[in-house]
């Protein structure tokens, strides 16, 4: 049973961060490109209807979109400092171990913590679902999943 949630937890946030980090690209294909604020917010209409949200639901769902955009900006920021970091150490005339070995474990942490802030997101808004909900989400994992990570 611990495991079955663990496993649903998982899949949930797995979804969410998809959903969060990458804006459902594939729905948006064949040269339409929009801000991340823009998908963001397709993405919350589609999850609202889908799973039939709300009043204060469809709220409370843009308000954690809201947070997880915010958390977006900060990491993708961070991001580009790391690449130029990276960059410096290969364009130079020796590596530097010790500080490319701090870069990555500086990496390894963002992510772990960007994990955690998904994790508690999706925890939140699994929150205010009803169980008939909680299945139509299940529902939508299981085709995702056959459409994009089957063989």
């Amino acid at each position: 049973m611990l495991i079955k949630k663990i496993f649903y937890v998982f899949a949930t946030v797995t979804v969410f961060a998809l959903l969060a980090m990458t804006g459902c690209h594939t729905h948006f294909q064949h040269g339409s490109h929009f801000s991340p604020e823009k998908r963001a917010a397709i993405i919350r209409k589609i999850i609202s209807k889908k799973l039939d949200l709300n009043r204060e639901q469809r709220r409370k769902l843009e308000e954690i979109q809201n947070e997880v955009m915010i958390k977006h900006k900060e990491i993708f920021n961070q991001k580009q400092e790391w690449f130029d970091k990276v960059l410096e150490q290969v364009t130079a005339d020796k590596i530097d171990k010790q500080e490319l070995t701090e870069l990555f474990e500086k990496k390894h942490e963002e992510m772990a913590s960007m994990q955690q802030f998904i994790i508690e997101q999706t925890v939140e808004f699994h929150s205010i679902l009803t169980p008939e909900q909680k299945q139509k989400l299940a529902n939508e994992i299981k085709i995702m999943q056959e459409r994009h990570f089957s063989e």
